[in-house]
């Protein structure tokens, strides 16, 4: 287990959430986030360095062996901790450790296990709330035609720094 350094206040947090890195296996682990002594969620992620995960991420220039794809597998606030802004509070803060790990693109599927029921609602809030972080679509509706994966979505670190956040 691993203790990541506190972040500044962002948003409408009244104190820093602490994180606290867990290695799950050699390509994955779990990030937990603390708001004082509350956990108010946690990432489950993939990462090895020069591994890219998504299938066509390529598209966007990424390279294999040379890129790091941090992967979200799953992310989690509790009920009762939900609308509070601690999401993107989490999502904002993977940026910058994703970063200090060596990785270039930040990518996640929102689908079933992001929420979704049978079907995929990209007007709703998980795609929303990627999209209020930075995120974009690794498709475009032309090559949503040309995919089975439409939902993707990436955030691009080649350019990004603590000060974009």
């Amino acid at each position: 287990m691993k203790y990541l350094k506190t972040f500044e206040y962002i948003g409408q947090r009244k104190q820093p959430l602490i994180v606290i890195d867990e290695k799950i296996n050699d390509f994955k682990g779990k990030l937990t986030f603390y708001d004082g002594v509350k956990n108010v969620g946690y990432i489950v992620y993939q990462f090895k360095k020069g591994k890219l995960w998504t299938e066509w991420i390529e598209l966007r220039g990424y390279k294999v062996g040379k890129d790091g794809e941090l992967y979200i597998d799953m992310l989690e606030v509790p009920k009762k901790y939900r609308r509070h802004g601690y999401a993107l509070q989490m999502l904002n803060q993977l940026k910058d450790i994703a970063k200090e790990k060596g990785a270039t693109v930040i990518t996640t599927r929102p689908d079933y296990g992001m929420g979704y029921g049978e079907e995929r609602d990209p007007s709703g809030h998980i795609d929303q709330l990627n999209l209020k972080a930075g995120y974009k679509y690794l498709f475009t509706q032309e090559e949503i035609e040309k995919t089975e994966q439409p939902g993707t979505m990436y955030f691009d670190l080649r350019n990004y720094n603590e000060k974009n956040n």
